[in-house]
């Protein structure tokens, strides 16, 4: 058995989903031997979105038209598990048709790779998302039980509420949460509280700290959005503030990186208000373009009502870059808006009337007051931020599953949860 750390997720690299390209480059360079298997097939964007994230790097496998043949005979071989599973889903998920059958289909593929693990016996299988990938825990746990297995529940997981996923966590040996707020509602699935470890989703400090201070000119008036264009992330939001500040004579401009469905809609929204030269929609970029942006800009605006949202990386990396953040009351947030210094919790607006009279007064009342950012501001930000350096939450990682980073000593040692043994 090696010490390999397989990560199992839906699709890989994925544009909005840089958090875990971030993650997995940091274990990576500490030493960890990580390897990811995705469920779906290798996406069109792979080559554009591997240079972008800085995955080439990585061993990744991707389901093709062979996984299906594969897992099949896998699944013949163990017949006895395969109608145990189809039992499992059919009594807990039946009244959610379309989410039975991508189960359904994909377990097609967690079959192809519990054959793998069996083969190989890597030391740590890691499912980084809690969903649909729990299939293979289910699995694992079910014909493996010496394999080491941990899963992450996200709140997006937790809203799912698959009761696989649930299952799976109170049966793995163990389970990442990426925010406090998430703790109560695993707990309350039955999930022992012994076996969960909250580590955040880092981002790469030294990367938008650097840029920051090398570009240390803000562009006055100038905004920042970044996110999936998707009705929740309330970019349209973003828009009309943008458009009524405009109205009362500010010179404003906002720059939105991200891509996504609405895309189209947002560009006509933007020429039906009248912004449309004062909206830039720069679309999906790697962390360096961004991190240029961000240092340019003077505000970060994120009017999310998403209820899977929880300490978005992007928030994080804005503080990082010296902007001054508006975002709506999501869990945890407090944890980053720590105080007026670095940003405004402000409440959601109507998003059926369209109305963002809030933002708009408490915005210009920002612009009107505003002040350079001092050395307080500046320490604010860095003891806000270090715990969520990738390089302390990677060797956080690493030390919870027992592995020893070669490249980073921890300053405070602990024990593992749980060791990677010869079976």
């Amino acid at each position: 058995m090696d010490k390999s750390v397989w990560y199992i997720t839906m699709a890989f690299p994925v544009p909005s989903e840089a958090f875990a390209a971030v993650e997995i480059n940091g274990l990576i360079r500490q030493g960890v031997d990580v390897q990811v298997k995705a469920l779906r097939s290798r996406r069109s964007d792979y080559d554009r979105v591997s240079q972008q994230q800085k995955t080439a790097w990585i061993p990744v496998s991707h389901a093709n038209i062979h996984s299906a043949v594969r897992g099949f005979a896998e699944l013949l071989c163990r017949p006895l598990v395969a109608v145990r599973l189809l039992t499992y889903l059919m009594a807990a998920i039946w009244r959610r048709p379309l989410v039975l059958a991508g189960c359904l289909w994909w377990s097609l593929r967690c079959f192809e790779l519990l054959a793998e693990i069996r083969c190989k016996r890597p030391g740590i299988v890691h499912l980084y998302w809690g969903h649909v990938p729990a299939v293979l825990g289910w699995l694992i746990l079910e014909t493996l039980p010496n394999q080491k297995l941990t899963t992450s529940l996200s709140a997006y997981d937790i809203e799912m509420a698959l009761p696989i996923s649930f299952e799976v966590a109170r049966r793995a040996n163990g389970v990442r949460t990426w925010s406090p707020s998430n703790i109560a509602a695993l707990t309350d699935q039955g999930v022992p509280l012994s076996n969960v470890e909250m580590i955040y989703q880092g981002i790469d400090l030294e990367r938008f700290n650097s840029t920051q201070r090398t570009e240390t000119r803000k562009t006055p008036g100038l905004f920042t959005i970044a996110s999936r264009l998707i009705p929740e992330k309330g970019v349209a939001e973003a828009i009309r503030i943008i458009a009524q500040l405009s109205q009362m004579g500010l010179d404003v401009r906002l720059q939105i990186f991200g891509d996504g469905p609405q895309q189209s809609s947002l560009e006509q929204l933007a020429t039906t208000l009248g912004v449309a030269d004062r909206i830039s929609f720069c679309g999906h970029v790697d962390h360096a373009v961004l991190a240029r942006g961000l240092a340019a800009s003077e505000f970060f605006i994120l009017h999310s009502t998403h209820v899977a949202e929880r300490m978005p990386n992007a928030l994080k990396e804005a503080i990082a870059s010296g902007c001054y953040c508006f975002t709506t009351p999501t869990p945890d947030v407090e944890q980053l808006i720590v105080d007026d210094h670095l940003g405004e919790i402000l409440p959601a607006c109507n998003v059926e009337s369209g109305r963002v009279d809030i933002w708009v007064d408490a915005i210009a009342s920002r612009i009107e007051n505003r002040s350079l950012v001092d050395d307080g501001d500046k320490n604010l930000r860095h003891q806000v931020l270090r715990q969520f350096d990738q390089k302390h939450t990677s060797h956080k990682l690493a030390e919870w599953w027992g592995i020893s980073p070669r490249r980073c000593q921890s300053t405070t040692p602990r024990s593992p949860r749980f060791e990677i043994v010869a079976q």
